[in-house]
């Protein structure tokens, strides 16, 4: 797998957390994103390949969610 996920998130102004998921549901990485930060990276190495969902859950309930693939 690779070292590093780089995630973008234009269009949404403010704060939120962001977990990634397999696809069993099971949430594998939790990470604030600062709403000062449009991109972020996360550390992913430690985790074996294959399909995710990442969701970036905003302090008014909303959710955005992407499917996120790891080599």
């Amino acid at each position: 797998a690779t070292d590093l996920l780089r995630l973008s998130r234009s269009g949404i102004s403010e704060a939120g957390v962001l977990r990634l998921y397999s696809l069993t549901g099971q949430i594998v990485l939790e990470k604030i994103w600062p709403v000062e930060l449009e991109n972020i990276q996360l550390t992913i190495g430690q985790l074996p390949s294959g399909i995710y969902l990442a969701e970036l859950r905003l302090g008014n309930g909303a959710s955005v969610v992407e499917k996120v693939r790891i080599r």
